[in-house]
């Protein structure tokens, strides 16, 4: 039987450090992810210093998972704010796009990221999967 965790009862160094354990053994909890952060660390994001960068990828893609696009959109607007030329964060807009079927986009997306780098074969091996 699996045991059933109150993810908000947690103090914020248990879930800052949930988070961080989850991300180093690539463990893809989204729900769980999802809650930590609604629930905990987005009220005290400030406080994640430069980790806060890393956290909100994690709930993207957590939130994608989840169809929580809400989320999603949220922490991809502050990871744009910070990294407004990254091809991580264009990378995770296009996930999202894929996600609400909005394929035209994410394909715009995924263009011009080839452009930026012509040599990277993630771009176009995403691309034949369209």
């Amino acid at each position: 039987m699996t045991e059933v965790v109150d993810w908000t009862d947690m103090s914020f160094e248990e879930a800052r450090q949930t988070l961080k354990k989850w991300r180093e053994d690539h463990a893809r909890r989204s729900e769980e992810t999802v809650e930590i952060w609604e629930h905990l660390l987005s009220r005290y994001a400030s406080s994640l210093s430069d980790e806060l960068w890393s956290v909100l990828e994690q709930v993207v893609i957590a939130a994608i998972d989840c169809a929580r696009f809400d989320v999603a959109v949220v922490c991809l607007q502050k990871l744009h704010g910070k990294f407004p030329h990254s091809t991580r964060v264009a990378k995770l807009k296009a996930m999202r796009l894929e996600a609400t079927g909005k394929y035209d986009e994410a394909e715009k997306v995924y263009d011009q990221l080839i452009e930026s780098d012509e040599t990277n074969p993630v771009w176009f091996l995403i691309l034949i999967q369209f």
